[in-house]
């Protein structure tokens, strides 16, 4: 039986970042488009994202290269990527990988908004 290779992405916005929460596989057939997406949040002028990744049924090599483009391409703009998971496979391999050294990585959203709170402000001066 073949595997559904299909990531989906809630974008919520925040008052000081965009809040994407993803559920299914990201993988290297879906990671392209969620690199995509990125890309043009932060065109858009988003300098704050918080990506949920907790929820996912499967995180691959390539899900976490977009995960490390989009972080270092809002660090080029001064801005931030910050990763929400909790306890679970998807946290251990966001761990092992080290990006928790990296980028923020939070336990809930709500943690990683407060991290973030303000942070607009800031960068708009």
């Amino acid at each position: 039986m073949p595997v559904n290779s299909i990531v989906h992405t809630v974008q919520t916005d925040l008052s000081d970042a965009q809040l994407l929460t993803l559920t299914g596989r990201l993988d290297a057939e879906a990671a392209p488009e969620f690199e995509q997406r990125c890309a043009r949040l932060i065109e858009g002028q988003s300098r704050t994202l918080i990506v949920n990744v907790g929820a996912l049924d499967y995180l691959s090599s390539a899900g976490l290269r977009v995960l490390l483009i989009t972080g270092k391409a809002l660090q080029r703009q001064n801005g931030r990527l910050v990763l929400v998971a909790s306890a679970g496979p998807v946290r251990q391999i966001v761990e092992l990988a080290g990006f928790d050294k990296i980028f923020p990585l939070c336990t809930t959203v709500d943690e990683a908004a407060k991290q973030t709170a303000g942070r607009s402000s800031i960068l708009d001066k």
